[in-house]
């Protein structure tokens, strides 16, 4: 890479991860629900920082974007602290504006299978 060059990388996640593929479990509003891996992934590969794009809906048409940093590379591989800032960050923005999130999506659609760990946030 140049010096002063910038690079970004999105990600864009589904709303739940295919049944068979690799998922963390995390508590979202007390019901354990699965998520994708990819962003911790790709967060160890470039160590790069991680943001949450947090998107509010002023009106019709009208949008405010706002960048919440959720991990500080570089990153180590097993780290989940990326991918649990990312859902309190979605949990907070649902209950801000609930009217906002599809819950068509069914988030809990399937269980935690046998040897599949539920992480929880450290104390």
């Amino acid at each position: 890479m140049k010096s002063g060059e910038v690079r970004r990388i999105g990600i864009v996640t589904d709303q739940k991860p295919i049944y068979r593929a690799s998922k963390i479990w995390q508590n979202l509003f007390g019901n354990e629900t699965a998520f994708n891996i990819g962003g911790s992934v790709m967060a160890c590969m470039t160590n790069y920082p991680c943001y949450y794009l947090k998107i509010d809906r002023l009106k019709r048409g009208y949008y405010e974007l706002e960048l919440i940093k959720i991990g500080e590379g570089p990153n180590e591989k097993g780290d989940k602290s990326m991918l649990i800032n990312f859902v309190r960050e979605v949990e907070k923005q649902i209950e801000n504006t609930p009217e906002n999130w599809l819950w068509s999506h069914d988030r809990w659609k399937y269980n935690r299978r046998k040897g599949e760990e539920l992480h929880q946030e450290p104390s």
